[in-house]
């Protein structure tokens, strides 16, 4: 609210700019910095920064300086890059080794055993473990990973919103009937 407010008050340009890419930051969050804010306050931010923004021109050196480390460089999101990409030789080998091959010349004997193990464990089943259980083995190291002190779980003797005793710190951030009290 004061960051909103300074861009009301300062009346000098430069520092109406700086105000309002200030209020700007507040729609960028971390771990550390968790803001609610409510859609309109999110809209006014996203805006101050439009308007700081808006009219400000870059010099050729500043925008190559930005420009030249991103050429020729592979987008994030268009394709693999580097070590993850196959030479053309590895793509040779492959494409030899695959080509007109059927599943049952590349798995020989066991091809049929494979393909009814994959269709058994497929059928009725849609997420992961349905239909399967841990092993005995699995489960002992599941229990002991369980096992001893996972952190601090102070309790508080009443809750300060809805008067619930013996609660927890989770509680008073999740509780339902608190939140609906606030409202």
């Amino acid at each position: 609210m004061c960051h909103w407010l300074l861009t009301k008050f300062v009346e000098e340009t430069y520092y109406q700019m700086k105000m309002k890419n200030a209020l700007g930051r507040f729609v960028q969050q971390s771990r550390l910095q968790e803001r609610n804010l409510t859609s309109r306050q999110f809209e006014r931010a996203r805006k101050a920064v439009s308007e700081a923004n808006t009219g400000r021109h870059y010099s050729a050196e500043l925008r190559n300086r930005m420009s030249n480390p991103a050429k020729g460089r592979t987008p994030w999101n268009k394709g693999l890059t580097g070590a993850q990409q196959c030479s053309e030789e590895n793509k040779k080998k492959l494409s030899d080794l695959y080509t007109g091959k059927s599943f049952e010349d590349r798995f020989g004997n066991n091809a049929e055993q494979i393909k009814t193990r994959v269709s058994e464990g497929k059928k009725g089943h849609t997420a992961g473990m349905t239909g399967k259980t841990h092993s005995l083995a699995t489960r002992a190291l599941m229990s002991q990973n369980m096992k001893g002190k996972r952190g601090p779980q102070v309790r508080i003797a009443v809750c300060p919103k809805c008067a619930e005793k013996s609660v927890t710190a989770r509680h008073i951030k999740c509780c339902k009937r608190c939140a609906q009290q606030e409202v």
